[in-house]
């Protein structure tokens, strides 16, 4: 299965939090909001199933 690699646009639409607070989250230690991946200086991307597994634990039970 490929997973598909979104911007930081696309995770701040589906999140509804600021391009800028997602970097600060991801790059946080404590905090468990998925890592994004850098393939180049200008290239990050999060991976979708990363991004829906942590919606998901959002949700209460």
């Amino acid at each position: 299965m490929i997973d598909t690699l979104l911007t930081f646009k696309e995770v701040a639409k589906i999140t509804r939090l600021h391009p800028s607070s997602l970097r600060r989250k991801a790059n946080d230690p404590g905090d468990p909001f998925p890592r994004f991946y850098t393939y180049g200086i200008r290239y990050a991307r999060f991976k979708e199933s990363e991004i829906k597994q942590w919606l998901e634990a959002l949700e209460p039970a």
